[in-house]
């Protein structure tokens, strides 16, 4: 997979603003039977993800971490969001 991201600076770092969807994070999230069979950090997981989901829909968000599988780090909640999860704002 191919991805073209455009990254500007600020300083020493790489920014890029995206926006997150929420609806495919909700869609995403596993099922209550399926999170009751996982740790708990695993849970905590996908709490902060779904709090992502409410708390950041709708706004421009500055990301400065993307790994190899296109994945963006959301530092306030410590979560990285897969790539079909958000859009880049240009």
């Amino acid at each position: 997979m191919l991805l073209h991201v455009l990254v500007w600076t600020r300083g020493e770092k790489n920014i890029m603003k995206i926006i997150i969807n929420s609806k495919r994070i909700a869609e995403n999230i596993q099922s209550e039977d399926a999170l009751a069979e996982l740790s708990k950090m695993d849970s905590f997981y996908e709490i902060r993800k779904l709090k992502v989901a409410v708390l950041l829909n709708g706004l421009d968000i500055e990301i400065t971490k993307m790994n190899d599988y296109a994945q963006v780090f959301i530092d306030e909640f410590d979560i990285w969001i897969n790539s079909n999860e958000y859009k880049i704002v240009y």
